[in-house]
């Protein structure tokens, strides 16, 4: 498996001089830019290396077994979480939509409440009263059908998964559990990356990665117990815990006072307390 410098060329810090290290640099040039071509990547003046989408998973769902595909793309439009790479994990063989209304969506939410109930109503897009804050005819969609039309290159490498997160903010699970994608693919992306944020509502799994989802305060009690942090959706200010969870600063009701990416809370057990947000 090869893993690419942060930088590389004769430009490299620290390289020797002469012309035999000048041949050497060369060589490595070389051999680096034939790998870059590979994937969609960037090469700026100074020689460092950029990569902004990718799939960096596909295969079967850890879930249930079924196809699906994890595609990592970097974006500065979201105000609430700032400069990051957004990872979404979808079925690779149907529609976020019709993954939702059948109940398929199970391969990557698992038995979350938030999906909703599968139905079978010709006039309805998606499960009935699905109640998960992510708009799927929006990012998921999108992410799909560029899928389907092959926009986003292969990434499932170490080295690309390490390059796509290389000194960035990371959010896994823009859409679907991390739980359903093996975990070296997120050992892998978070390497090198500056921090991330992560949620699942599969218990137990990897808190040293993600924060726990807890539908209630019961849960988030029983999570606690176990040494774990958690992210609660609650109905108003007055249904926090003040003495175990901390509003989430990046919310309407806190005033919006920092964006996800200087906040670093939901970081799984890191320091600190439990984070909630009121339902919007």
């Amino acid at each position: 498996m090869v893993c690419l410098p942060r930088t590389f060329g004769p430009w490299r810090d620290g390289a020797p001089s002469g012309r035999k290290a000048a041949k050497s640099q060369d060589r490595i040039r070389i051999t680096c830019v034939k790998l870059v071509q590979m994937v969609q990547v960037d090469i700026n003046k100074k020689g460092k290396i950029k990569m902004d989408k990718g799939i960096i998973y596909k295969g079967p769902s850890l879930l249930d077994g079924k196809p699906i595909v994890a595609i990592a793309t970097y974006s500065s439009r979201n105000t609430k979480t700032g400069k990051v790479l957004q990872t979404y994990i979808i079925r690779s063989d149907i529609s976020p939509l019709e993954a939702s209304k059948t109940g398929e969506d199970f391969s990557i939410c698992g038995d979350c409440k938030l999906r909703g109930t599968p139905t079978t109503d010709s006039d309805r897009k998606q499960a009935k009263k699905r109640d998960c804050y992510v708009n799927l005819g929006q990012g998921p969609t999108i992410v799909y059908k560029s899928f389907i039309n092959g926009v986003y290159p292969k990434a499932d490498f170490q080295w690309s998964r390490i390059l796509l997160g290389l000194d960035r903010f990371v959010r896994i699970g823009t859409y679907g559990d991390p739980a359903a994608v093996p975990n070296h693919v997120w050992e892998q992306l978070l390497s090198n990356a500056d921090t991330w944020t992560a949620y699942t509502h599969q218990s137990n799994w990897r808190p040293d990665i993600a924060m726990q989802s807890a539908d209630n305060h019961e849960q988030a009690i029983a999570q606690w117990k176990q040494g774990n942090r958690t992210f609660r959706v609650i109905a108003d200010l007055g249904d926090i815990d003040k003495q175990n969870e901390a509003l989430c600063p990046a919310s309407k009701e806190a005033g919006r006072r920092v964006q996800c990416t200087a906040c670093k809370l939901c970081k799984g057990s890191s320091k600190g307390k439990s984070i909630a947000i009121v339902k919007h």
